[in-house]
């Protein structure tokens, strides 16, 4: 999955509830185990999430080599209301990850090498007690090849305007 796809789903965030953990996580994993606390089981891993009891979207990258979020540990991406829907999405490269929400670009990391490659896919929450988990709705999720650049198409004006 490390190079040129990209990963979206359609989600839908409720009320943000006291002591709430982590929700709406939309994850790309070396492991079929999936993440661990500050990554500290040194797996190849994207995090695109709500962040504890907030409305902002935050995202870790770890990039295998190391037992930590290494590229981004919860960098703010986004904000998000509740009962709206939401097409996020995570364009995975050989060399960064881009952020987008409703198809427009959020935030994306630095240029990295991956160390391992990203495997599995999960959705959910993350957090290993799964205390008062958020509730979080998904429509669909998938995965699709992307370019490695984007397209610009232009309209030109027709003959005589």
């Amino acid at each position: 999955l490390n190079s040129g796809y990209y990963l979206e789903a359609r989600v839908k965030y409720y009320p943000v509830a006291t002591g709430s953990t982590y929700s709406g996580n939309l994850e790309a994993n070396s492991s079929q185990l999936g993440g661990c606390s500050g990554n500290l089981c040194g797996e190849a891993v994207i995090h695109y999430m709500r962040e504890v009891g907030s409305t902002n979207m935050h995202v870790w990258v770890g990039a295998g080599n190391t037992t930590s979020y290494n590229i981004l540990n919860s960098a703010y991406c986004t904000s998000s209301q509740d009962t709206v829907w939401y097409v996020i999405g995570e364009k995975i490269m050989p060399d960064r990850v881009l952020f987008y929400k409703n198809y427009v670009l959020q935030c994306q990391t630095p240029v990295f090498s991956w160390a391992k490659n990203l495997n599995w896919i999960m959705i959910g929450h993350f957090e290993e007690t799964g205390a008062n988990i958020q509730d979080t709705e998904y429509d669909w999720i998938r995965v699709r090849k992307a370019l490695p650049e984007e397209l610009i198409v232009y309209v030109l004006p027709e003959a005589g305007c």
